[in-house]
């Protein structure tokens, strides 16, 4: 066979039958058709592809073994939800015949119509709580995955946390920390010694605890019901486990501190429990050994004492605290040149131990220490309502620990894994660039995504606005997980698609701004090597929406003075200058625009973190520490930290000595002070009032 018929047959078969598989792999994943409209529930061919999500592929796999044509499920639920057939009578018309399986299915997809229909009572469900009447409870959580938390407009709640983990939720946890284990073997050749999750309240929840039973299972450990609750946990046999006992670290959100208490405790105990045993290979105790070790030649700590630091695995923001205090960090850009400050906020942020004699203690350099080991990190993903891409938590909890293990480790990343729960009965541990390319595919890059948030105005430009910033959060803590050719398809959809860029202007001029912005923002730090056309376009773009629709002061725009000089020294849009001058009250000209380099995050300034109060920041989070970036039309003035919208948090500037003098020295106002300084303003007219950009 010559090379050419080499390379067609290839061509023919491995290639064309791999691309088929995963675009049919795209295709049948879920994803949300525009946004949710209180009281309003979905109707049409909505509701029918809402309900065959529910159903899930048992419902497609049985319909197509009468009728195999492409859609077939959706036309028979069709006929049955919305057409009033008779399940028989639909059966009869696709089938060709009635079959007690598919008629299972349809009985259970009427109910979940049903069910969605009540969704239309939920602004007298807001009324009646607002006139403090009582709510029906029901089960919270993603009704794809568990059809029985409809209907919404309900009181949820979740279930009694000692449950955790269910015994199903520890056969799966063992068969994905399995999965894990492989997929870093098949990568490495060994198995890795140590390994950090991220625990979410919201995600345990969902999963009934799948997460923590892979620490267990890791570790060597499993629990031990009574009555169906979790009382204890004992240690695997060495003989049963087949495997060395691996070491974990556990980073754990606020909410699940809050949570889920008794959890933080019971991985506590089983992590020395899994160092008590006396076997090998132990990397518990291996690490342990050689953490107490360290500990004891720094100072005057004595072994029993540095044993106990030794052991200490869990960590997470301040008690009391909530989130990593990245995404507002990293949406200010232009405040940090390298992500090694990044790195440094998030551990001084998440370096608070937990477990049974310790509650919220801050000890770094233990974190540090932990950290240094960590070969691997996994989180979960049990929810179709919200993408890692969606908002800011998934960057700021994963993205930011891969970022912390690679400061400590000398910039090595960690391999990177999600147990993918997304669909029931296909669960799977998958890379965390898989689980990424495919979501951005099926989702942000999919036109019937954004056909879906068309029908939103805009709001749905906002949520598209929202990927871009939430990619750029993905750049910053993992830079080589984002590709320039996922940069590149963001400006192809978003900017260069004449059609859709029109109808974000027109629907969302700011959220626009706000895109090009990041888009510019990203290739002038050196994360994305775009063209010089492609470049000269968006600062085209960015500058006729400064000019035609008011200057929007996301962290990145009109507070960006070097964007703002990088972009004017590409084109020369008039007005532009003096828009962002009026806003920003300094002039565009103040700071030398950075050159556009290919080559990283790199610059001379040295970046400082100053606390804009006392004391941790405290925020409400989803799950995770949720910050929002306004896309705001700026005021005349700048708005001051002493605003009463002001929220306390960390805000990262760049240390000059002209900041430092119009700042008065860092010193603190109370409202009194702002009133005074105003009238002095409004009398002199020469006092410059820093701007500084909306808090977490």
């Amino acid at each position: 066979m010559t090379e050419a018929e080499n390379n067609e047959t290839y061509f023919n078969t491995t290639f064309l039958e791999g691309l088929e598989a995963l675009l049919d792999e795209y295709k049948s994943q879920s994803m949300p058709y525009g946004l949710h409209i209180l009281g309003t529930s979905p109707k049409g061919d909505q509701l029918v592809g809402m309900v065959n999500s529910m159903l899930g592929t048992d419902f497609t796999d049985s319909v197509h073994e009468f009728n195999e044509t492409e859609g077939a499920q959706l036309y028979l639920l069709d006929l049955v939800l919305n057409q009033g057939v008779n399940s028989t009578a639909a059966q009869i018309q696709v089938l060709g015949k009635g079959n007690e399986s598919v008629s299972t299915f349809l009985s259970s997809a009427e109910e979940y119509a049903a069910n969605l229909a009540l969704g239309e009572e939920e602004i007298q469900q807001v009324l009646n709580a607002l006139d403090g009447r009582f709510i029906p409870g029901n089960l919270g959580g993603d009704p794809v995955r568990n059809p029985e938390t409809l209907p919404s407009g309900r009181n949820f709640y979740a279930f009694d946390q000692r449950i955790v983990p269910t015994e199903a939720a520890w056969t799966l946890g063992q068969q994905m920390a399995d999965q894990m284990l492989e997929a870093y073997v098949a990568e490495h050749g060994t198995y890795p010694r140590k390994v950090a999750y991220v625990l979410w309240a919201g995600e345990t929840t969902r999963h009934e605890g799948v997460m923590e039973s892979e620490i267990l299972y890791l570790l060597g450990v499993k629990p031990v019901w009574n009555s169906g609750r979790v009382v204890d946990v004992e240690a695997i046999p060495m003989e049963t486990l087949g495997r060395p006992r691996v070491d974990v670290v556990i980073q754990i959100s606020g909410l699940y501190r809050d949570m889920y208490p008794d959890k933080v405790h019971l991985l506590d105990k089983a992590i020395k429990l899994a160092y008590a045993q006396e076997d090998s290979p132990n990397y518990v105790r291996e690490n342990a050994e050689a953490i107490k070790a360290s500990l004891m030649s720094e100072g005057s700590l004595n072994e029993s004492e540095a044993l106990d630091l030794g052991l200490l695995r869990i960590f997470g923001s301040a008690d009391g605290a909530y989130g990593t205090g990245l995404p507002n960090a990293i949406s200010a850009s232009d405040t940090w040149e390298s992500n090694e400050t990044l790195a440094n906020l998030y551990i001084s942020k998440m370096s608070n131990a937990y477990g049974e004699n310790v509650w919220g203690e801050n000890l770094r350099d233990l974190f540090e220490k932990n950290l240094k080991d960590v070969e691997a990190t996994v989180h979960s993903r049990s929810t179709n309502l919200y993408g890692t891409l969606d908002n800011d938590d998934f960057f700021q909890y994963l993205g930011g620990l891969n970022l912390a293990v690679s400061s400590v480790s000398g910039g090595e990343y960690p391999d990177s894994y999600i147990t993918n729960m997304l669909t029931g009965g296909d669960e799977k541990v998958e890379t965390l660039g898989k689980f990424l390319t495919r979501e951005s595919h099926s989702r942000y890059f999919n036109p019937k995504w954004i056909e879906g948030m068309q029908e939103h105005g805009y709001a749905g430009a906002r949520e598209m606005s929202d990927f871009v910033e939430n990619l750029w959060g993905w750049e910053a803590t993992n830079p080589d997980l984002i590709s320039d050719d996922v940069w590149d398809q963001v400006y192809q959809t978003y900017t260069a698609d004449q059609e859709l860029s029109d109808w974000i202007k027109q629907n969302n001029p700011y959220a626009y701004q706000s895109m090009t912005a990041r888009m510019l923002e990203t290739a002038r730090k050196g994360n994305w090597d775009a063209s010089d056309e492609v470049l000269e376009s968006l600062a085209a773009e960015y500058a006729e929406s400064v000019v035609e629709d008011g200057v929007t002061c996301c962290h990145h725009t009109c507070g960006n003075p070097l964007l703002n000089s990088y972009v004017s020294g590409m084109v020369s849009v008039p007005g532009f200058s003096e828009a962002i001058e009026e806003a920003t009250q300094e002039s565009i000209e103040q700071k030398e625009p950075e050159k556009h380099s290919n080559s990283g995050n790199k610059g001379s300034s040295t970046p400082v973190i100053r606390s804009a109060g006392s004391g941790n920041q405290t925020v409400v989070e989803s799950d995770a520490g949720y910050g929002t970036d306004s896309s705001e039309p700026a005021p005349q003035v700048s708005k001051s930290a002493a605003d009463p919208d002001y929220v306390e948090g960390y805000e990262m500037q760049k240390d000059s000595s002209e900041e430092n003098e119009n700042e008065g020295g860092g010193m603190s106002f109370s409202g009194a002070d702002i009133f005074g300084i105003l009238f002095v303003v409004a009398a002199v007219g020469g006092i410059y009032l820093g701007f500084y950009k909306k808090k977490m």
